[in-house]
C-alpha cells in the first residue's frame, strides 16, 4: 500500500486549517487533541455489543 495518499490528505488539511487560522485571526496550532481514557469505543457511536 502506498503511503503518499496520506501524505496528500494530511497537507490538503494543513492548509486548509491555516486558511481558517488566517481568515478567523485564531493562532494554528500544529497538534491532535490525546484521546482522554475515560471514553471508550461504546460511548463514541459503538453498538457496545
Amino acid at each position: 500500500m502506498e503511503k503518499q495518499p496520506l501524505k496528500a490528505r494530511r497537507d490538503a488539511t494543513a492548509q486548509i486549517m491555516d486558511a481558517i487560522a488566517e481568515l478567523s485571526g485564531q493562532e494554528r496550532v500544529d497538534s491532535y487533541n490525546a484521546r482522554p481514557a475515560e471514553v471508550s469505543d461504546t460511548t463514541e457511536g459503538g453498538t457496545g455489543g
